[in-house]
């Protein structure tokens, strides 16, 4: 049953049985338009550097430091195209190849939309003047990449968190 929604985003109150019987109702938020995929890239340069993305996320007022992501929400576009398109987007990188790591839920609690992770690989490089182009949600976000380095990448990424009190998505 419908509850509400938004232009992005639908509330919705699933009635189903237990394995008791018992019947349970569950309220559940889903994308509209269709979208039920998200893609998100972990991706190293050659000079050993994890490119990750800080943004605005304004339901908690912080400025996390996660992957870049993105809807998969163009019409006829393969999840590992929308991996390529949103690592170029995003940090205006390019890779060889992706290897597709196993789904997750993004909230199966909550949410019915699945994140498949891509692992870079290859010559992760800049797309030669490639010039960023944020629509006006990223401008307002406040999109910027951020390079730590993989191989301490657990000491940076505390390192950060301690030092800009944002947490790590």
């Amino acid at each position: 049953r419908h509850l509400v929604g938004g232009e992005y985003l639908e509330i919705h109150a699933d009635t189903f049985r237990g394995r008791d019987g018992t019947e349970v109702v569950w309220e559940r938020v889903a994308r509209t338009r269709g979208v039920r995929d998200i893609v998100a890239v972990f991706a190293v340069t050659p000079d050993r550097h994890v490119l990750l993305m800080e943004q605005l996320r304004p339901p908690m007022q912080v400025r996390p430091l996660e992957l870049p992501a993105g809807l998969c929400d163009v019409p006829g576009e393969t999840i590992t195209a929308a991996a390529h398109r949103e690592l170029a987007e995003e940090t205006q990188h390019r890779a060889r190849r992706f290897r597709r790591a196993p789904w997750t839920p993004e909230c199966s609690g909550v949410l019915d939309t699945r994140i498949h992770l891509f692992i870079a690989r290859g010559y992760v490089t800049p797309i030669p003047n490639a010039v960023p182009q944020p629509d006006e949600t990223e401008r307002a976000l406040g999109m910027r990449v951020v390079q730590l380095p993989v191989d301490d990448l657990e000491r940076e990424l505390l390192r950060h968190q301690r030092r800009t009190r944002n947490p790590v998505d």
